[in-house]
């Protein structure tokens, strides 16, 4: 009888213990991720491009 129980899920043709397809959910995280690296690094350009720009010039202006 055990056994019997131990293979329903194949004679009804599901296994309810197979995992969802996730592909579409991961597709979305890396799309966040990505969206929020990119935050990131526009606002880190933001507030310090100024300070590397002034830093530069003061590279240039040291070697004639």
């Amino acid at each position: 009888m055990l056994d019997k129980i131990r293979h329903a899920p194949f004679i009804f043709g599901h296994d309810r213990t197979a995992r969802r397809d996730e592909t579409g959910a991961t597709a979305v995280e890396y799309a966040l991720m990505t969206a929020f690296i990119a935050a990131v690094i526009v606002s880190a350009v933001a507030a310090l491009g100024a300070q590397v720009v002034a830093l530069f010039g003061l590279g240039v202006t040291a070697f004639p």
